[in-house]
């Protein structure tokens, strides 16, 4: 929730959690309250990436179940770069992320980093197999139109 706020870190995330800790409270048990913004890095350092992953998806799945048996989802593909994700100090580069995001259920389905913008259609396919886009409509950039990727019977919408 903090990331989609616009936090980009601990200290933005405990800021975050203060001024929303009447919604919070209601939500979660938080018996000594709002977490200081160190006690927020130090969880943050001790997950493991591909665990939390699993644990997003999940509840994301459970999220995402809640839309009407006629609504046809649209489903969209994209891989970006992440702004402010470089470290020019360690010679590393942004952070690509290929996303599937549920336009209706406004969440974001599954997430890919990938080494660079290039290997954005190696990386397409991996979230297609991991969600289910059946009765969806899917928009992908040009990059997606790909014999391996474009799978039949589906809707699929090209954005130049």
């Amino acid at each position: 929730m903090t990331v989609i706020a616009g936090a980009e870190g601990p200290k933005a995330t405990g800021v975050w959690a203060k001024s929303n800790e009447d919604w919070l409270t209601d939500r979660l048990q938080l018996p000594n309250g709002i977490p200081s913004h160190d006690t927020i890095g130090r969880v943050l350092m001790t997950l493991k990436p591909a665990a939390f992953q699993l644990c997003f998806e999940r509840w994301i799945k459970r999220l995402s179940g809640n839309r009407h048996k006629d609504e046809l989802d649209v489903v969209a593909i994209d891989g970006e770069a992440l702004r402010c994700s470089h470290d020019k100090a360690a010679e590393l580069g942004p952070l690509f992320l290929v996303s599937a995001w549920a336009v209706h259920s406004v969440i974001s389905l599954h997430q890919l980093a990938t080494e660079e913008k290039s290997n954005e259609i190696t990386a397409i396919p991996k979230p297609l197999d991991q969600i289910e886009i059946a009765d969806s409509v899917v928009p992908i950039d040009t990059a997606g139109c790909q014999k391996n990727i474009v799978q039949p019977g589906l809707s699929w919408v090209s954005q130049r």
